[in-house]
């Protein structure tokens, strides 16, 4: 009964025994700690990424309600496409690109830049208005791509 002399052994740890469990548990510990940057990395990834969804959501409510200055450039813009903008009632506006299919429209809202694409061509539904449809691409100071999003505005 080899286990019961072990128990029964009252000469305590031996030196050894400490150094082998410090390094046991300093390996634990390192392993462990090595998981809380890349946490806190992947919090500040997911916050910014939110933080621009909620920017290019917050730019499309306002490209498709009626009462907005942007909506009404933009109408303006599918009239007309070689139209002036009144950067006056755009004050975030910094940039404006025309080709054939769409018009950009470049803002800086923070340390965010909004693109803004209009496509000219309309689309109709069956007992639907006329329907625009715009993208909205959010990139972060570094011209790194944040987030994106679709939608139409209706000509009334």
């Amino acid at each position: 009964m080899p286990f019961k002399r072990f128990i029964q052994n009252d000469k305590g740890i031996s030196l050894i025994e400490i150094l082998v469990s410090i390094v046991l548990l300093s390996i634990l510990i390192t392993s462990f700690l090595t998981f809380f940057p890349q946490v806190s990395s992947f919090n500040k990834k997911t916050d910014e990424r939110l933080t621009s969804v909620t920017l290019a959501k917050s730019w499309l409510v306002q490209a498709q309600n009626s009462e907005s200055t942007l909506y009404k450039q933009l109408i303006n813009l599918t009239d007309n496409p070689s139209a002036s903008i009144n950067a006056n009632n755009l004050p975030l506006l910094t940039n404006i690109n025309r080709n054939s299919d769409a018009i950009e429209l470049i803002f800086k809202e923070n340390n965010y830049f909004i693109h803004l694409y209009l496509y000219y061509r309309e689309e109709t539904l069956k007992g639907a208005n006329t329907l625009y449809k715009i993208r909205i691409d959010v990139f972060d100071e570094q011209d790194k791509l944040n987030s994106n999003i679709y939608g139409y505005i209706t000509k009334k």
